[in-house]
């Protein structure tokens, strides 16, 4: 089930997301629940990690601003999964920094709250997808979203999850890649696969991940990465 937090400071502008947030998910069909917060420090005080979660969240409220939030929710990579709505253009740009996944204005919400969590909706649904690997005669379900990176060396591709544990696979990069395409992944260097989704810096010779390891980067692939990179902290 999806768990939807909504954090603002105006009673008003929480019926009027709550409304949103129902009508999107009713239409997709999607079982959800919805928690409510007054500001910034109510919501970090009961905050709890999910795996299936959205937060849609005011950036000007009193005590800690959605950017406040923002900034700890950027430790745990959990900025992905935030919808910032604000009443003024200068603090979304204070909150770029961030990464949030969407902005929406206040004047617009009503039409744009709603396109961006049928974004989000959309994101949800292809990261629930799953990968099937064959290890000798076993086959196996591996949820994309679990795959941090993927590493080849010699004839075998090591799959490394978000749990630690790798799976070694005899088969090659370039069918990996083919399978990923289109669900947040790139490939930095022809011995690796990286998720956007647990890269927390991009430097020029290498990708930092969450837990401070470094993908390589190759020269050839450095602008492609790049770009791709700078696309996944600005959803």
């Amino acid at each position: 089930m999806l768990h939807i937090s909504i954090c603002d400071d105006e009673s008003i502008m929480v019926q009027e997301m709550e409304e949103i947030v129902t009508k999107a998910c009713n239409e997709k069909k999607i079982q959800f629940q919805i928690e409510k917060f007054r500001d910034g420090e109510e919501f970090l005080k009961n905050y709890m990690i999910r795996d299936d979660e959205l937060i849609i969240m005011d950036i000007d409220m009193p005590i800690k601003s959605g950017i406040d939030v923002m900034k700890e929710l950027e430790k745990t990579q959990r900025n992905e999964m935030v919808i910032l709505v604000t009443a003024y253009d200068s603090l979304a740009l204070d909150s770029m920094e961030y990464g949030p996944y969407w902005i929406v204005r206040k004047k617009t919400m009503q039409k744009d709250l709603f396109k961006a969590i049928n974004s989000f909706l959309k994101m949800r649904s292809r990261s629930q997808m799953v990968l099937e690997i064959h290890i000798r005669n076993e086959i196996r379900h591996i949820a994309v979203k679990e795959i941090m990176y993927i590493e080849k060396y010699k004839h075998y591709s090591y799959i490394h999850l978000r749990d630690g544990n790798i799976i070694e696979v005899r088969k090659n990069i370039r069918d990996y890649e083919s399978e990923l395409a289109g669900l947040g992944f790139v490939r930095s260097h022809a011995a690796y696969i990286v998720s956007l989704r647990y890269c927390k810096e991009y430097l020029s010779d290498y990708i930092v991940l969450v837990d401070g390891r470094k993908i390589p980067i190759s020269r050839e692939r450095r602008k492609m990465t790049k770009e791709q990179f700078m696309i996944s902290r600005r959803k």
